[in-house]
């Protein structure tokens, strides 16, 4: 699943998607640029897929990037709900959407917040 949202760029698979980022991430992966378009576009699909996932499945995506050039991190734990998110807003998001309005908070990318919450749940 990839956003409306998003850059045109991820919707080519050009960029990571978020959900692509959710799944390194839940994995305690890093990938950089280079390495993601180095992957085939099935790798990269697959990739999306499991961040779409409401569990992503770490050990797959291990798998598929045992030799990718994938960075270890820490593990990110589950996103925390960002200031100025409404508490049943958050709970009505699901884990992927979660992580994008939380991924553009963290970076203070307001308007995004903004247009991934309009789009996730409607007009506030």
């Amino acid at each position: 699943m990839i956003f409306t949202f998003e850059s045109a760029e991820a919707h080519r698979l050009e960029h990571l998607p978020l959900a692509a980022r959710r799944a390194l991430d839940r994995a305690g992966l890093k990938l950089g640029l280079a390495a993601w378009t180095a992957l085939s576009l099935r790798m990269r699909e697959r990739l999306v897929t499991l961040g779409a996932e409401v569990t992503v499945d770490v050990d797959t995506v291990h798998a598929l990037l045992a030799e990718a050039g994938a960075a270890p991190i820490d593990r990110a734990a589950p996103p925390a709900r960002p200031a100025g998110v409404d508490a049943h807003e958050w709970k009505a998001l699901t884990p992927l959407g979660r992580f994008a309005v939380a991924h553009h908070a963290r970076r203070g990318r307001d308007a995004k917040v903004r247009q991934a919450l309009r789009a996730l749940l409607g007009p506030r």
